[in-house]
């Protein structure tokens, strides 16, 4: 007759598979990715911007200028001079059914 064996997680347990919570090592290094915030806004990152804040396609250009604009638009949620709330209605290609894509780039 086989045992089975026993899962690492018991049902009392009160940990989820699943649950993450990042170190504080782990932070830092996201924070270090957009360091620079004293670099000035060259104006043709201006202009990606303003097109990402008033247009969603074509996809394919939203995309490779959401890649372009990456850095920045990072930079200003974890500095806070933007709300999540904001930054999820600021950008309408966020609301398209394939925006969670253009989330996973910045990742």
């Amino acid at each position: 007759m086989l045992k089975r064996k026993k899962s690492p997680i018991r049902s009392d347990d009160k940990a989820t598979p699943f649950h993450f919570v990042p170190k504080k090592d782990q932070i830092l290094i996201v924070n270090r990715k957009y360091e620079d915030s004293n670099e000035d806004i060259d104006p043709e990152l201006s202009d990606h911007l303003l097109w990402l804040q008033n247009n969603k396609q074509p996809w394919s250009k939203a995309s490779s200028l959401w890649e372009l604009t990456s850095k920045h638009r990072m930079r200003s949620l974890i500095s806070g001079t933007v709300q999540v709330a904001t930054y999820l209605t600021k950008y309408p290609g966020l609301q398209d059914p394939s925006g969670y894509l253009l989330l996973a780039t910045d990742f």
